[in-house]
C-alpha cells in the first residue's frame, strides 16, 4: 500500500478508537418513575444504570391492563398516570410534562448541555432537543471531541413547563434508589467529572412485560397480555436505543 494511504488509514483507525474510548466515558442513568417493575431484566443493558423513585406512588385506581394502556398510550395530562410523594419536584414535573423518554445530557461539570426526547423510531443520535447543539449527536461530539461545557446560569430558575429547563442548570438534588435498594443522590450520579446522559421512563410496577409470551389462548386475557407486553416493548426499545450510542 502507498505509504501516504497507509498513514491516512492508520490515522482514521486511531481516530475511531479514540472516539469510541471517549464515548465509553459517558455515564447513562435511567430513572424510573415509581418503583422497579420486577419483570424487567435490566441486567441485559451493559451501559445503562437503573434507579427508581419508590416513594412516588401511583394515584391511578385502575386495573393492571388499564395502567398498561395508560403507560403505552397516555401522553396528555388527562390520560397520564399521576404520581404523588417524594421527590415532589419530580412528581410535579411529571404531572406537567410527559417525561417518558425525556433525556438530559450533562457535561463533565454536571450542567445541562442538551435536553430533549429520545427518538425511539430512528437513530437515537438524531434526537432533536434544546441547547447550543440541537441534535444529540452534535452535542456529544461537542462534549467529547471539542471538550465543550455549558455556561452555568446561576440565575436561571427551574420551570416545570419549559422543555429546556435544565439547559445551563444543575439537576435538582433528590434521592433515587438503585436496583439493590441502596439510596443515592442525583448529584452523586451526575457530578462525577464525566458527561452523563439521564433518561426518564415509567413502567407500572404491577404489569408483566413478558405476559404475552406466557399466554397461549386468544381470550380476554390474551388482549390484556398484549397490552402489557406492548407497554414493556416500548421501553425495551428505549433502552436498546440508548445502548446503540456505544456501538
Amino acid at each position: 500500500m502507498n505509504p501516504i494511504k497507509l498513514l491516512l488509514v492508520t490515522l482514521l483507525i486511531f481516530a475511531s478508537i479514540i472516539t469510541a474510548q471517549d464515548y465509553n466515558k459517558l455515564k447513562v442513568i435511567m430513572i424510573g418513575i415509581g418503583d422497579k417493575n420486577p419483570t424487567l431484566d435490566q441486567g441485559i443493558y451493559s451501559h445503562a444504570k437503573f434507579y427508581y423513585t419508590p416513594e412516588l406512588k401511583s394515584q391511578a385506581e385502575l386495573s393492571t391492563n388499564e395502567k398498561a394502556a395508560l403507560s403505552f398510550l397516555g401522553g396528555t395530562k388527562s390520560s397520564r398516570e399521576i404520581f404523588k410523594g417524594e421527590p415532589k419536584i419530580l412528581a410535579d414535573w411529571w404531572d406537567e410534562t410527559d417525561l417518558r423518554g425525556h433525556a438530559i445530557l450533562f457535561d463533565k461539570n454536571g450542567t445541562g448541555f442538551w435536553q430533549g426526547w429520545v427518538d425511539r423510531r430512528d437513530d437515537i443520535l438524531d434526537s432533536r432537543g434544546f441547547g447550543d447543539e440541537k441534535v444529540l449527536e452534535d452535542a456529544l461530539e461537542a462534549i467529547f471531541e471539542d471538550d465543550e461545557t455549558a455556561d452555568f446560569d446561576d440565575d436561571k430558575e427551574f420551570e416545570i413547563d419549559e422543555n429546556d429547563n435544565l439547559i445551563e442548570r444543575k439537576m435538582a438534588d433528590f434521592q433515587v434508589v438503585g436496583k439493590d435498594g441502596t439510596p443515592v443522590s442525583t448529584k452523586a450520579l451526575i457530578e462525577t467529572g464525566n458527561p452523563t446522559l439521564l433518561v426518564f421512563f415509567a413502567i407500572p410496577v404491577d404489569i408483566d412485560i413478558n405476559a404475552l409470551a406466557k399466554e397461549e389462548k386468544r381470550s380476554e386475557s390474551f388482549f390484556g397480555s398484549l397490552t402489557q407486553t406492548a407497554t414493556g416493548f416500548e421501553y425495551i426499545k428505549l433502552f436498546e436505543k440508548v445502548e446503540t450510542i456505544f456501538d
